[in-house]
């Protein structure tokens, strides 16, 4: 079965991806921009790990390395 076109499966009440959700993709500051952006992929570290969300694509690769 293709999962094309799908959201990525997340472990239940942990955080997605910023991506999956458009966030990466909002317009400009208009909804939190960067700070927005980095706060949710640092949630999504968190469980994933931050070594695995580097090797992700990212829409904002300029903020990989702030994760902690």
């Amino acid at each position: 079965m293709s999962a094309f076109g799908l959201l990525p499966l997340k472990a239940e009440g942990m955080a997605a991806h910023p991506d999956a959700y458009g966030i990466g993709f909002s317009n400009g500051d208009k909804f939190g921009g960067d700070a927005r952006y980095l706060r949710q992929l640092q949630a999504y570290a968190d469980w994933r790990g931050v070594e695995e969300t580097r090797q992700e694509q990212c829409s904002r690769p300029w903020l990989l390395d702030q994760l902690k």
